[in-house]
């Protein structure tokens, strides 16, 4: 049974990493995804044939709107003609480029705030510490959207990629705090370790005990987890935002900008478009905060007992 169970999850963390490479692969390969295809319509009205599928720029032809599945478009078309397979590629590729601008972010801050408070004494800590529970009581939410309101009235004319980009930085760093405490409660009971006290006698800089003995050896199950579950959230917060217009614009591409230009196809019962890209966030979300338990499981298993 044990052994069945790991082999169901490499295999969906396989097919994951699968699908979402090959995903990524033809957001590259696959032309510019805001063409609109155009068909000349039969006579008949009997659909379309291959030759109206090549013929794009055709003076006498319409826009291929709402077209079914197809060899040609392996999920269709949206409301304006677009294919709709290489769009959700060019969103999987916007929410892996937001989501790793996010994890940097929680990484970096996450790790040097709660080494410093964790490690050192003085003022610094106390401030950090202060910080924490200052940014703990607000919601992050509302840091984003105030963000917004700034970038929107200054540079946002200037730099239209601008907003998503400090959106997941702001994201990133108003979440490391809870990264930086964890680090700081397992720095504070590591600190009189008998072979943390040995690496001080022998001369070891405090550098190199933070970095190989602490972060390294101790800190890094915490850390992989942490950031896995991370990227979910960030892939999650990012197409919220984009989907109340408060994040991704054009020319980028977003699952969530996708989904906002189908409300009206969602309202009225059309679901060939929003179906997939409901399901990619789904999926996406999912896997990230199913693989911060299963590392938690592998990396941490007494502690994942607790």
């Amino acid at each position: 049974m044990i052994r069945s169970l790991g082999i169901v999850r490499v295999a969906f963390i396989a097919c994951f990493f699968v699908l979402y490479g090959a995903l990524l692969l033809y957001s590259f390969v696959g032309g510019d995804p805001h063409e609109r295809y155009r068909v000349q319509a039969r006579a008949s009205g009997e659909g379309f044939s291959a030759e109206m599928l090549s013929n794009k720029r055709a003076s006498t032809a319409v826009f291929m709107d709402y077209a079914p599945p197809s060899r040609h478009h392996l999920l269709g078309t949206d409301e304006q003609g677009r294919d709709l397979l290489l769009r959700l590629a060019h969103g999987a590729r916007t929410s892996l480029a937001t989501g790793l601008t996010c994890l940097f972010t929680f990484l970096v801050a996450g790790i040097g705030f709660g080494v410093v408070s964790g490690y050192f004494e003085g003022n610094w800590r106390r401030v950090l510490v202060f910080l924490f529970n200052l940014v703990n009581t607000f919601p992050i939410l509302l840091f984003l959207l105030l963000a917004v309101i700034i970038i929107d009235g200054t540079v946002h004319a200037r730099w239209p990629f601008l907003r998503v980009s400090v959106l997941m930085l702001l994201l990133g760093l108003f979440s490391s705090p809870k990264l930086a405490e964890l680090i700081k409660g397992r720095i504070a009971s590591l600190k009189e370790a008998t072979y943390i006290q040995a690496s001080q006698s022998l001369g070891l800089s405090p550098a190199q005990i933070i970095l190989k003995h602490i972060l390294w050896y101790e800190c890094r199950p915490l850390i992989i987890v942490q950031g896995a579950y991370m990227m979910g959230q960030a892939i999650l917060v990012e197409t919220t935002l984009t989907y109340l217009n408060f994040g991704v614009e054009y020319p980028l591409i977003s699952w969530g900008l996708m989904l906002r230009t189908m409300v009206p196809d969602i309202r009225a019962g059309r679901h060939q478009g929003s179906l997939p890209v409901m399901g990619m966030i789904a999926l996406s979300v999912f896997f990230y905060s199913y693989l911060a338990a299963l590392l938690n499981d592998l990396l941490e298993p007494g502690r994942g007992k607790e």
